[in-house]
């Protein structure tokens, strides 16, 4: 597969709905709608003014300094998704953005301790998010570090002991990528991030590389095991309109077929409270929470949701516990960790006495 300037331009043009007539509507398209793409586009083109030479510059040194860190987190159970893995794949000279590294740590006594390596070496904790699968806890903990230039966005990296919880009720979480995943695993990230938003234009670059690099029986393989198939689908459709990468086939009785399994799964989860409320908070995640929405989590609780199998998202304050453990008091729900205290709110709101309890620090709750 050959990609150029004109290919990423295809993409811009598909995502957004807009034909830009020469690189300065190119530029500005990006800038407005897909940001994600305008260090890409820059590197192919090569000739640059000196402003979009300076943040293809910072673009450049983003991905040094990541390179390095992942070195320092090479461990064969210390998987890497997408991120410098897919920006390998990228010819040569091409630069892909990234926001953060993420991973998937495969024990849970290891993900503390590289959670705990990383505040040692002056990260700090942004949030965790926590929920219950098969009964047990799982968690992501987003970290992050301060640019040196106070203009740039700070460095950031997440660690999770799952993979993704897909759409929270059709699509099932993964708890570890087994071997048949394994082969597939950066196109199933890509797949599930679906779920949060539509396609960018930078998702059609990953997409066509990752298609490509695959073997055709492992991409069959996940879809047909995960019920990806309409993601796919509709991945395979912008491919085509903007040209970019092979020719995917998509089975029409692949597609129906997944849509009716993950149909009978939702259909079947609504029909009980915690079913109502994980449809409730996927609607939060992609359009934000009502009113109404905000009174039905305000009512069961935090500590109801988690073991509902709901996500919790934490916010850190002062404390350590030497292992994991779940507390609460009245109306609050937390969660003791080896690297801090997360209170816990299904919603985004947390209850009006989080406040007083962050002012009391850990002497408000033992």
């Amino acid at each position: 597969m050959e990609l150029n300037a004109d290919a990423l331009v295809r993409a811009l043009a598909v995502c957004c709905g807009e034909e830009p007539a020469d690189p300065a509507e190119a530029v500005w398209l990006a800038r407005k709608k897909q940001p994600s793409l305008l260090a890409t586009l820059c590197s192919a083109w090569g000739e640059l003014n000196e402003g979009l030479a300076f943040e293809l510059a910072a673009q450049r040194e983003r991905v040094a300094f990541y390179r390095v860190l992942a070195a320092s987190l090479d461990s064969p159970e210390i998987i890497p998704l997408k991120g410098l893995e897919v920006g390998r794949l990228y010819p040569d000279g091409w630069v892909r953005y990234m926001n953060d590294l993420d991973y998937h740590v495969v024990k849970p006594e290891l993900l503390w301790e590289v959670a705990a390596s990383l505040v040692e070496r002056g990260w700090a904790l942004d949030s965790g998010t926590f929920t219950r699968v098969n009964n047990s806890l799982q968690v992501m903990l987003s970290f992050r570090l301060p640019h040196p230039d106070r203009y740039q966005l700070p460095y950031g990296v997440e660690l999770s002991s799952y993979v993704s919880l897909g759409d929270l009720g059709a699509v099932p979480p993964v708890l570890a990528l087994t071997p048949d995943l394994a082969p597939v695993k950066n196109l199933m990230m890509l797949l599930f991030e679906r779920f949060e938003q539509p396609f960018r234009a930078r998702d059609l670059v990953d997409g066509a590389l990752l298609v490509e690099s695959a073997q055709p029986r492992d991409v069959e393989r996940m879809l047909n095991r995960l019920d990806l198939w309409p993601e796919y689908a509709e991945l395979a459709s912008l491919l085509a309109r903007a040209e970019i990468g092979p020719s995917l086939e998509v089975p029409r009785d692949a597609v129906s077929r997944a849509r009716r399994r993950r149909a009978g799964r939702a259909v079947r989860s609504t029909l009980s409270a915690a079913g109502l409320a994980r449809r409730t908070q996927r609607r939060m995640v992609e359009r934000g929470l009502p009113a109404a929405g905000r009174r039905v989590f305000e009512r069961v609780g935090a500590r109801w949701a988690l073991d509902a199998g709901l996500l919790c998202f934490g916010l850190p304050v002062d404390g350590r516990s030497d292992r994991v453990r779940v507390g609460g008091r009245d109306d609050l729900t937390w969660v003791d960790t080896p690297v801090g205290r997360f209170l816990l709110t299904p919603g985004d709101e947390l209850p009006s006495s989080a406040e007083e309890f962050v002012r009391g620090g850990v002497a408000a709750c033992p």
